[in-house]
C-alpha cells in the first residue's frame, strides 16, 4: 500500500476543510472506504483518484506526488542554500 498517497489525500482534504463524510458522499463511497484510503489500508482506482483530485482542486500529479516531489526538493534546496550562504545579495556567483 502507498502510505504517502493516503497521507496526501487526508492532507489536502483537511486543508480544504472537507469532512470525510462530505468527500465520501461526493465520491459515492462510504466513509469507511475513504478512511481506509487515508490510512493506506486500501488504494483507490484511477477513476476514484481522478474524482478525488478534482474535488480537492489539485492535479492528479500533485495528489500522487509526481509534481509535488519536484517542488519539495526545490524548496528544500533553496532553504539549505539560504542557510549556508545567506540572502541572494550575499552570494557571489564567480
Amino acid at each position: 500500500m502507498n502510505k504517502l498517497l493516503g497521507h496526501r489525500i487526508k492532507l489536502f482534504r483537511t486543508r480544504k476543510e472537507l469532512s470525510r463524510k462530505y468527500l465520501s458522499q461526493e465520491l459515492g463511497i462510504s466513509v469507511h472506504t475513504l478512511t481506509k484510503y487515508e490510512q493506506a489500508q486500501r488504494e483507490p482506482n484511477i477513476q476514484t483518484l481522478t474524482k478525488i483530485s478534482n474535488l480537492l482542486g489539485i492535479s492528479l500529479d500533485t495528489l500522487t506526488c509526481s509534481e509535488f516531489f519536484g517542488y519539495e526538493i526545490l524548496c528544500r534546496a533553496t532553504q539549505m542554500t539560504l542557510k549556508q550562504y545567506g540572502p541572494p545579495d550575499n552570494i557571489n556567483p564567480f
